[in-house]
């Protein structure tokens, strides 16, 4: 569990002047309703989470024809005109091989019943158990020249699954061979957790990074390399941010994979991937995305802010006697948005823009407290300003 510091009464300050440091960053009227959880997920709590889709066991299988097939173009083209028309909208991405989109952070499957229900596609041409599928098309045909995810739709038949694409030559595949593919989108690799600092894991994953980084072992300085921001891992991939201890816009994502040697870093540099779900959804298909972090860095990596960025708000808060003039700032991160600080006394303050441009902020105690009262100033909370403390 999180270590607790000393206890300090709750403080709220209110800036009487508008800081203009918190308003160059998107408009404040749409800052979304807070989420008052914590983005760590403790590893004495079971972590839900939706159930991944899957191919159901037909019992009767028909035989191939040619209106199945007819009815199977009908559903590929639906789901290939309602990807284009609402792709802008909906975040997209390949969930165990199936094609689906968060609904409010939810990961939710494409399925015939949605395109019906949408007006994608008419009543007649709905084919229960049909499935919508977002694959590599290498995997569906060797001979596909095409790189990126694309949709088929598959049926299951005495001769195995029908498989067609807008754009690819209709397929049957083995229904052996099938379900041997969609294995290969298998994303139930063991339970999400954030490894508690000094386990096994953590050190086992930090030494790898540290391998790759080329750092000093422990014994060789007792200066640390880097600062943690993030860490996840289930049982076969792990997820981490580091930054650097004097310059905190230095920000690198890593993504390990355990293998039979132990963890290993596969990629570097995730803060450089604009879309980096839809990169590791691409490149790693058995990638579970809820390894990520809320916050997409790469969008908020280059607002980083740090103690000179701030003068104005720590000189109002001195001024205040919110901070005392002999309380050093040991210290202090943050965005446009938001502010966390740490003071030589113990103390620590997080804080952000209201609507109305105006500062405030609370002591807080913890880390989940820091990313709760974050959360009422910008959502996804930037938790890697924090300091990572499980």
């Amino acid at each position: 569990m999180m270590k607790k510091n000393k206890k300090y009464a709750p403080f709220f300050m209110t800036a009487v002047i508008s800081l203009g440091l918190f308003t160059g960053c998107g408009d404040s009227s749409e800052i979304p309703e807070p989420d008052t959880g914590s983005e760590l997920i403790s590893e004495e709590e079971t972590y839900e989470k939706s159930q991944a889709p899957s191919v159901s066991e037909n019992k009767t299988l028909p035989a191939p024809s040619a209106e199945l097939s007819d009815k199977l173009k009908k559903i590929s083209f639906s789901a290939e005109k309602y990807h284009s028309k609402t792709k802008d909208t909906k975040e997209f991405f390949s969930w165990a091989g199936f094609l689906a989109y968060y609904e409010e952070n939810v990961p939710t499957e494409v399925s015939v019943e949605t395109l019906k229900t949408s007006g994608y596609l008419k009543a007649p041409d709905v084919l229960d158990n049909a499935v919508i599928l977002y694959m590599k098309p290498k995997d569906i045909d060797p001979s596909a020249k095409k790189t990126s995810l694309d949709i088929f739709t598959a049926y299951e038949t005495t001769e195995g699954f029908k498989v067609i694409g807008v754009g690819y030559d209709e397929k049957t595949i083995p229904s052996d061979e099938f379900r041997k593919i969609l294995m290969k989108y298998n994303i139930d690799n063991g339970l999400i957790t954030n490894p508690k600092t000094g386990s096994n894991e953590y050190n086992s994953i930090m030494s790898s990074i540290g391998d790759f980084r080329g750092d000093k072992k422990p014994h060789e300085s007792t200066v640390p390399e880097y600062i943690v921001r993030y860490a996840a891992n289930n049982d076969l991939y792990a997820v981490v941010i580091l930054s650097g201890t004097d310059d905190v816009t230095d920000t690198t994502e890593y993504l390990l994979k355990k293998g039979e040697k132990g963890w290993e870093v596969v990629e570097k540099a995730l803060e450089n991937q604009e879309n980096v779900k839809l990169f590791l959804n691409t490149n790693y298909s058995d990638f579970d995305l809820g390894l990520l972090p809320p916050y997409t860095l790469y969008i908020y990596r280059k607002e980083v802010r740090t103690t000179e960025h701030y003068k104005d708000i720590i000189d109002m808060l001195i001024k205040q006697n919110i901070i005392d003039t002999s309380d050093t700032i040991t210290y202090c991160c943050g965005t446009q948005h938001v502010l966390y600080m740490e003071l030589a006394s113990g103390k620590k303050l997080a804080g952000g823009a209201k609507k109305d441009g105006n500062f405030s902020c609370n002591y807080i105690n913890s880390y989940e407290e820091a990313v709760k009262e974050l959360g009422k100033f910008v959502q996804p909370v930037p938790a890697f300003i924090l300091k990572y403390n499980h």
